[in-house]
């Protein structure tokens, strides 16, 4: 596999596995292979749109209210809205 990764980049990858009888699928998945193993994995950043932990935890209490236990999010948004309170989106 090696000689086909370092070969001179002027030979095609075809006409290589052709002439050391390698596989092109195994020559491809080899290389998704060294691909994963240098990956780090990486924490994604929390989105800037999201709720902090406390408005997060206000629109959870205010949707087990027994008031708003039967209907879905979108009528207790409307609901309140129309009271003039803004929890959060949809």
């Amino acid at each position: 596999m090696q000689l086909v990764e370092h070969r001179d980049p002027e030979v095609p990858v075809d006409a290589a596995c052709r002439a050391l009888n390698v596989s092109r699928a195994s020559l491809y998945r080899s290389w998704g292979s060294a691909v994963k193993q240098t990956l780090v994995a990486r924490v994604r950043a929390p989105s800037p749109r999201r709720l902090d932990d406390a408005a997060r935890q206000h629109l959870l209490d205010t949707l087990h209210l027994p008031e708003f236990a039967d209907q879905p999010p979108a009528e207790v948004w409307a609901t309140l809205l129309s009271r003039g309170e803004y929890v959060g989106s949809i």
